[in-house]
């Protein structure tokens, strides 16, 4: 009895981690959306701001909020933010979001869980 609620512990510590990850991307992808224009900005440093600001694995989030997608459908949202991402950069991503059980894979489409 007390090695299950040992597992229902640790269960519900990971997944209170997870969702600490994801109130951060939350977070991240929020303060994006919600920046002031500046006119004064010109189009490309708005873009490498927002790299510098953004992993790829919350670049590859906030494309996948939109739903399912492949890895060519993501791979093009994400460099249209600015990024120079590559095929290799967004499997990585996806992988490891995968581990944190954020993503799953169906066939060749990748969604949020």
């Amino acid at each position: 009895m007390a090695n299950t609620l040992d597992k229902i512990r640790a269960a519900i510590a990971e997944h209170e981690e997870k969702l600490g990850e994801l109130r951060a991307a939350e977070k991240v992808v929020k303060a994006l959306d919600n920046k002031p224009e500046s006119p004064k900005i010109a189009e490309k440093d708005r873009s490498q701001e927002t790299t510098s600001r953004q992993t790829v694995g919350a670049s590859v989030m906030a494309a996948l909020s939109d739903g399912p997608q492949n890895l060519g459908t993501i791979l093009e949202r994400v460099n249209a933010t600015g990024k120079n991402a590559t095929d290799q950069s967004i499997s990585s991503a996806l992988q490891i979001l995968k581990r944190k059980n954020l993503v799953i894979r169906k066939g060749r489409l990748w969604r949020t869980k």
